[in-house]
């Protein structure tokens, strides 16, 4: 298994050049027997979302990125320290999947897999007429990743205070 982890410092300054790290670092380490150009365009869209979300909604200074690589599985994790997602109060409630937001395409949902930890899921609908820039969903973003991913996890840890996102891609 390959691995390693990268540091972004959470500056527009450095969301290019650690996205490029991150990227050679992944391309260099998929298997010759793999589907590499889905898989780097998949790894793509999601590092960078998940960059751009540490960059707009967390409060710490540096986010770490860990890749690791199998014969078949990529896994993405972004940790930064800051407060949980506001989602993580809703869904220990409930069992059940909730709709976190809708868009004109899909509907995205959290549902808890364990105390303070969510999978996101999403269901494609018909699609729906929208007149208006403000039906643009808040969370694209989560659903961007949720589509590319195989599997996309969130766990809030109370005692370190970290938001953790994971990120599967079975190739």
């Amino acid at each position: 298994m390959a691995g390693k982890k990268f540091e972004f410092l959470n500056s527009d300054e450095t969301i290019t050049p650690v996205l490029k790290q991150i990227l050679e670092y992944i391309k260099g380490a998929l298997p010759a027997k793999s589907n590499a150009d889905e898989t780097l365009f998949k790894a793509k869209i999601i590092i960078t979302e998940l960059l751009t979300n540490a960059l707009k909604h967390s409060h710490s200074k540096i986010t770490i990125i860990d890749v690791k690589i199998t014969n078949k599985i990529l896994t993405i994790t972004k940790t930064n320290y800051s407060d949980p997602l506001a989602l993580i109060a809703k869904t220990n409630t409930t069992r059940n999947k909730i709709a976190i937001t809708k868009d004109m395409l899909h509907t995205l949902y959290a549902k808890s897999t364990a105390n303070d930890q969510v999978q996101f899921l999403y269901e494609e609908i018909d699609i729906v007429d929208t007149s208006s820039i403000n039906d643009i969903i808040e969370h694209f973003g989560l659903l961007i990743i949720t589509k590319a991913a195989d599997i996309f996890v969130y766990t809030y840890d109370h005692n370190v205070q970290s938001n953790t996102f994971v990120v599967t891609i079975e190739y």
